[in-house]
């Protein structure tokens, strides 16, 4: 995989199960040394959630070695193994409809993060006080959005996933490369944090001076104070000075 390379990196993540979820269906990958980073969601509705999620990861983990990242188009082949990989579980699991995940991962080479991304979960970026959402949500009203000949979404599947890991519809995952600069944050994270804290909540708990242990158990809390629905799960990657700054 990619290595930070021309910036050092220091990475911190969380996962919660929530208030009303039975199970953690959630998965991150957080390796620091490789600089290598993800957020997997098992898709509610589907049996297998966790396994699919954790399948989703497990494939990052192992291609680490063997497939270099050096530009955002190199993910594809990950995530096409990470698909396939789902999809067997599915097929164990539940033959009939299968199982599903998102998958929102990258790493940092060259000076620059490499995503790839399907679903809803996301991934931030932090430059001072402006926060910006690097990956689009694959809902069925972004998919109407972005292209006015789709069918246009009941107001009830509005949030629906029209892209996932594990589904037998064509893999349509998302590449792209952003610039860093020393003193970015990073966020990686599920729905289950998103979908109830605030743009303004997140960069005020990201950008605190606590440690990222800190900013993550916030995070945390703060959806716990909206009834934590969902599993909640935050990977924090700060981008420090080049080694030769340090």
């Amino acid at each position: 995989m990619g290595a930070p390379n021309q910036f050092r990196l220091r990475a911190t993540a969380i996962t919660d199960i929530g208030l009303v979820r039975r199970q953690n269906e959630d998965r991150f990958l957080c390796d620091e040394q490789r600089g290598l980073f993800a957020v997997a969601d098992g898709v509610g509705g589907l049996p297998g959630g966790a396994k699919a999620a954790q399948a989703a990861v497990q494939t990052l983990a192992e291609f680490a070695e063997e497939s270099p990242v050096r530009s955002a188009a190199d993910w594809e082949p990950v995530v096409s193994a990470a698909h396939e990989n789902v999809l067997l579980v599915g097929q164990r699991i539940n033959p009939s409809a299968g199982s599903a995940s998102t998958l929102t991962c990258g790493t940092v080479h060259d000076g620059k993060l490499l995503l790839a991304h399907v679903g809803d979960s996301r991934c931030l970026l932090l430059r001072g006080k402006r926060l910006r959402q690097l990956t689009t949500d694959h809902s069925a009203e972004n998919e109407y959005l972005s292209d006015l000949s789709s069918p246009v979404p009941e107001p009830r599947w509005r949030q629906a996933l029209v892209r996932c890991l594990g589904q037998p519809d064509a893999l349509r995952p998302d590449f792209s490369e952003h610039t860093l600069e020393a003193g970015d944050i990073i966020c990686f994270t599920t729905d289950g944090i998103t979908r109830v804290v605030g743009p303004d909540e997140l960069v005020a708990g990201l950008r605190t001076a606590s440690p990222a242990t800190a900013r993550l158990a916030q995070l945390i809390d703060l959806a716990y104070q909206r009834g934590a629905p969902d599993n909640a799960t935050a990977v924090i990657v700060e981008v420090l000075s080049s080694p030769s700054h340090a």
